[in-house]
C-alpha cells in the first residue's frame, strides 16, 4: 500500500476543485478526499480497510474493531484534527509510511506544503512532528497479509 500511495505523490486534484480519481472511485468526488485517496491506494494494494472518506467515520471503525492505537506503526492510517479548538473532531487522515519517537512521515491526499493543510489539492509526503500541538488523534491499523516468504531451496 505505501509503494502505491508513494507512487502518487505530485498528484493533483482538478481541473475541478475537488475533482480526482480518488474521489470518482469512491463515488464521492468534489468533496474533500484525503480519505478517498487511502481507501483508493488499500483497493489498488488488496488491502481491505473500514471506509475513510469520512474520516471521522472512518476512525469510529478502526475503534470498533479494535484497531485503534495510540502510538505509530509503518502502515497505520494516522487521523488528524486540525483545529484549534477545545473539540476533538476529526479531519484529516494520511498514511505513515515512517515514524520514530519525534515525528512521523506521511503520504497525504488532499494537503499543501504548507502547515497542517487539510484541504490542500495535492498528494505530498508530510513529516509531522508529534507531540502536544501536533493534531494527531489517534492510529487506525489496517490488517496487512503477511508476505510470504520463499523457501530456500538446496
Amino acid at each position: 500500500m505505501i509503494e502505491v500511495a508513494l507512487a502518487e505523490v505530485g498528484t493533483v486534484e482538478g481541473p475541478k476543485s475537488n475533482e480526482t480519481k480518488y474521489g470518482a472511485f469512491t463515488k464521492r468526488n468534489f468533496l474533500p478526499w484525503c480519505g478517498s485517496f487511502l481507501m483508493w491506494a488499500a483497493h489498488e494494494a488488496g488491502v481491505k480497510v473500514p471506509d475513510c472518506v469520512s474520516t471521522k467515520d472512518g476512525a469510529a471503525r478502526f475503534k470498533a474493531s479494535n484497531h485503534w492505537f495510540d502510538t505509530p506503526k509503518v502502515g497505520d492510517f494516522v487521523f488528524f484534527d486540525f483545529v484549534d479548538d477545545d473539540k476533538t473532531i476529526i479531519n484529516h487522515i494520511g498514511l505513515v509510511i515512517r515514524c520514530s519517537d519525534k515525528a512521523i512521515v506521511t503520504v497525504e491526499g488532499n494537503t499543501s506544503p504548507a502547515g497542517k493543510d487539510r484541504n490542500g489539492g495535492q498528494v505530498m509526503l508530510k513529516t509531522r512532528a508529534l507531540g502536544k500541538n501536533s493534531g494527531v488523534v489517534g492510529y487506525g491499523r489496517p490488517v496487512y497479509k503477511s508476505p510470504v516468504l520463499e523457501k530456500e531451496t538446496p
